[in-house]
């Protein structure tokens, strides 16, 4: 097995695959949470809370537009939860994450 890419993690990278569960027809939407949980804890363990964070209120916005309320609020909580964990502070940009798109 070849060793793991050293290049730092992006959401530019990480979330296409996600989303693309998502616009499949037809959606599949248990895929797309699966991989945002799994992605997005390894990107804490890894200390990349930004990104995480990102993730988690991209899936999750994406997933209450299909009607996937719970799978959207788990992982909207989720990304609540590691802007605690990485201290982020509230400003108009962390505040947009929660009102926007949906």
């Amino acid at each position: 097995m070849p060793p793991r890419s050293t290049k730092p993690p992006t959401t530019d990278s990480l979330l296409p695959p996600i989303l693309a569960n998502l616009s499949s027809t037809p959606p599949n939407p248990y895929s797309a949470h699966q991989k945002a949980l799994t992605t997005t804890a390894r990107l804490a363990a890894a200390k990349h809370h930004d990104i995480a964070i990102e993730i988690c209120f991209t899936v999750a916005r994406e997933l209450l537009k299909l009607g996937e309320p719970g799978s959207g609020v788990e992982l909207a909580v989720r990304g609540l939860g590691y802007m605690v964990d990485s201290e982020v502070n509230v400003d108009d940009k962390t505040r947009g994450m929660f009102g926007s798109g949906v």
